[in-house]
């Protein structure tokens, strides 16, 4: 027996998002596409509303859209923070606090991730588990400034 594959349209896994949840997607959805990345939808768990959405380049993930019922979050990859503090430095104080307080430090995960990535703000150093970049309860006012630390690490990426 074989596995069933379906393709989903972006418009569709928005449906269970207000009209503001629904903007915030779509604006980081069509910067990752300006970028290059695609976008892997894929339906997630047992429940109707449940997906994930990654955009990807070359194998290499830019972040993960997570959506279920009508929450949704992004996980960045952001490996090359730390070549770009500037201009996480200057994200405004509701984006960098929920970067901060969403993003967990690193335990290795039994030895199979390469590490914590190192970065600091205003000079306090921080050291966040790669795999845990993790946004949500985003307002609008942060989407521009993360649709920049997404530019830069799309530009990092790139020149590897």
């Amino acid at each position: 027996m074989g596995i069933k594959i379906t393709n989903y349209i972006f418009n569709e896994i928005l449906n269970s998002l207000d009209e503001n949840g629904k903007n915030l997607v779509k604006r980081l959805h069509e910067q990752a596409i300006s970028l290059g990345y695609v976008s892997k939808i894929s339906a997630m768990g047992k429940k109707a509303d449940d997906w994930k959405c990654e955009y990807i380049r070359n194998k290499n993930v830019l972040y993960i859209l997570r959506i279920t019922n009508d929450q949704w979050f992004i996980r960045c990859k952001l490996f090359n923070i730390s070549k770009y503090n500037n201009i996480l430095e200057k994200c405004n104080d509701h984006c960098i606090e929920i970067l901060l307080k969403n993003s967990a430090g690193c335990g290795n995960h039994g030895g199979r991730c390469k590490g914590p990535i190192d970065f600091s703000i205003k000079g306090m150093k921080y050291s966040k588990c790669r795999r845990s970049f993790t946004l949500k309860d985003l307002i609008d006012k942060d989407i521009d400034d993360i649709n920049k630390l997404l530019e830069y690490e799309n530009y990092f990426v790139e020149k590897k």
